[in-house]
């Protein structure tokens, strides 16, 4: 039999021999997740990467389709088919441009409305005549909106600017301002004013129209309201959008 103080050195020695193992199996551990930590990484780099790449590729091609109907426009006749193909270029140049937003965009999934309006409104002033620079003032919070919120936003937006070039001044260059702004914790509010002659279409066009449709869908899935707001002299509308959409 074993003495008392032999067997507290057994067990001592049992003990350390537990240690070092969990130590050891604790070590392989650490290096299995780092491993794997490095193999996530890489992949998240990768797709983060491949995710860029589309979206670069959707926004040169979009950008190519413009310039494709620009370079139409002047065959066409017929003036009213002409102002359709016009608007169905400023619809896919506000698309266009979320996508250039999004591959120059740290986060790839948020987009910053005032970087966003900024560069829409500026393209839609190019698209509009080289008098309308500078007519076109922004008031737009740095605020932050889920990719395909963005995009219907945007549509929105392009249509609403859109209805004021074509109908505030009589077609001539005037002051448009487009804001944003936080309206509580869970609302964003947009605001697209004139100080022309006013609107007598309503905010969403001429009723039966695609541009009339096109905002009525894009509201329902913003989830957002829209509203005619007074404005003496012009046109007010108001866009009422939830934050987490």
């Amino acid at each position: 039999p074993w003495r008392p103080n032999e067997q507290e050195g057994a067990r001592e020695l049992m003990d350390r021999l537990h240690a070092i193992a969990e130590h050891k199996a604790l070590g392989q551990l650490n290096r299995q997740l780092g491993e794997e930590v490095q193999e996530k990484a890489g992949a998240l780099a990768e797709k983060d990467l491949l995710v860029r790449e589309v979206h670069h590729r959707v926004q040169n091609n979009l950008q190519l389709v413009t310039s494709m109907l620009k370079l139409q426009e002047p065959e066409i006749a017929d003036g009213e088919a002409r102002r359709q193909l016009e608007l169905a270029r400023d619809r896919i140049q506000s698309i266009a441009t979320l996508h250039r937003r999004l591959w120059r965009s740290d986060d790839l999934q948020v987009v910053n409305l005032e970087t966003f309006f900024l560069e829409l409104t500026e393209e839609l002033a190019a698209t509009w005549g080289e008098e309308w620079r500078g007519h076109i003032h922004l008031e737009v919070a740095p605020l932050r909106l889920p990719g395909q919120a963005a995009l219907l936003l945007g549509l929105a937006v392009t249509e609403l600017l859109t209805n004021a070039f074509k109908h505030a001044y009589g077609g001539a260059p005037g002051p448009i301002t487009l804001s944003a702004q936080e309206k509580g914790k869970a609302t964003i509010a947009i605001r697209v004013a004139d100080k022309g002659v006013g609107s007598t279409v309503g905010p969403e066009g001429r009723p039966g129209s695609l541009g009339s449709r096109l905002i009525q869908r894009l509201v329902q899935q913003i989830g957002g309201e829209l509203h005619m707001t007074p404005s003496n002299p012009g046109t007010c509308v108001s866009l009422l959008v939830p934050r987490v959409s």
